[in-house]
């Protein structure tokens, strides 16, 4: 098992079924690992939000 990147929180995340599904879908597409899929639309919406300020 691959070690944890430093400086970084676990958290426990719930997907409906559908959204892992797809999550899936796209890590087999584009060979990104779902944490790093949700990692990535996490920090969008937190610069949108930001923006919106």
């Amino acid at each position: 098992m691959p070690s944890k990147p430093v400086n970084v929180k676990q958290v426990l995340v719930y997907l409906t079924h559908e959204q892992h599904a797809t999550l899936l879908k796209l890590k087999e597409k584009l060979g990104t690992p779902v944490s790093e899929q949700i990692r990535r639309a996490i920090d969008r919406y937190l610069k949108q939000m930001e923006s919106r300020k």
